[in-house]
């Protein structure tokens, strides 16, 4: 499971992730202790991650207000759309992936979940005030290429807070499964479901191969 250089660190960032999602104060606590080999992991996973959001942003260049939206919302789901006559909205060019806006509209993508969170610590924070309150939702009509990179930069751009969501459910299954559990052996038990962490493991894996194979 676990030969694959990437894969380790990957693995060992999971760990810690597993264990600040019981207080949010773990990552906190082993990066003051300077923890060589998690900060090693860290720093590879962050660095694949940061690349891959590179390339996409290299791909297409999103329209303002997606773009904007995408880093709002954390939640992301695409949706077969009938509006085949409309031009896409995703991108600003019309000489991006390929002439984008020029294809017939197939997605809808809809964004959802106003979460904002700070991006190193993960815990909740308030949300800047604005004259005017977002939007519980939005929608845009896309082109199915733009749908799938839009996708896989939401991913990505929120990756670390998607799995800290990811140990959070694990730890509240566990502990409904077994309520006499304390915490810290709810944790033990959640860092040792091989099966869970290998498919957490292999969905970020095949996400960031996918947008390495990706064309320019």
């Amino acid at each position: 499971m676990l030969r694959d250089p990437l894969r380790l660190s990957l693995y060992t960032f999971t760990l810690a992730m597993i264990s600040h999602a019981l207080t949010l104060e773990f990552l906190q606590q082993i990066k003051s202790k300077n923890d060589w080999n998690f900060l090693r992991a860290v720093t590879e996973v962050e660095k694949v991650n940061t690349d891959s959001l590179t390339k996409l942003r290299g791909l297409v260049k999103f329209s303002e207000k997606l773009e904007d939206a995408i880093h709002s919302y954390t939640l992301l789901c695409v949706t077969e759309s009938d509006y085949h006559s409309l031009q896409c909205q995703a991108s600003n060019c019309l000489f991006v992936l390929h002439c984008c806006a020029l294809k017939p509209i197939e997605r809808i993508i809809q964004l959802y979940s106003l979460d904002s969170y700070d991006p190193e610590t993960l815990q909740p924070t308030e949300r800047p005030s604005s004259e005017s309150s977002p939007l519980p939702a939005m929608e845009f009509l896309v082109c199915s290429s733009c749908a799938n990179t839009a996708q896989l930069y939401h991913r990505c751009y929120h990756m670390k807070y998607h799995l800290l969501k990811k140990c959070e459910d694990k730890l509240e299954v566990i502990g409904t499964q077994h309520p006499e559990y304390s915490p810290e052996k709810t944790v033990e038990a959640a860092r040792k479901c091989r099966v869970w962490l290998n498919k957490v493991l292999t969905d970020y894996m095949d996400i960031w191969k996918k947008i390495q194979n990706l064309d320019h």
